[in-house]
């Protein structure tokens, strides 16, 4: 598992050193899917960045996909004619 800490620092590597704020933070029902909003605040303006934390336990930058998607049809039942 990652922390949240560590992607922070992995994503503001390549930035000079700033203050960085977290703004904004919220779980779901179960409390296994998190988001947090970071804010970076440089002189040339200010930056945001969201983390979601997916079922694994990992933080990643796109949000976990809800359900797989399945394609399908509805399935029609065949009546057979009694004798």
């Amino acid at each position: 598992m990652n922390s949240l800490r560590a992607m922070v620092e992995r994503w503001l590597a390549h930035m000079p050193p700033s203050r960085v704020s977290f703004a904004r933070f919220g779980c779901d029902s179960s409390g296994r899917r998190c988001h947090v909003r970071v804010h970076v605040h440089r002189p040339e303006g200010d930056v945001a960045i969201h983390f979601f934390r997916h079922c694994d336990g990992m933080w990643r930058v796109f949000p976990p996909a809800s359900a797989p998607i399945v394609m399908g049809y509805p399935r029609m039942s065949r009546s057979r004619p009694t004798t």
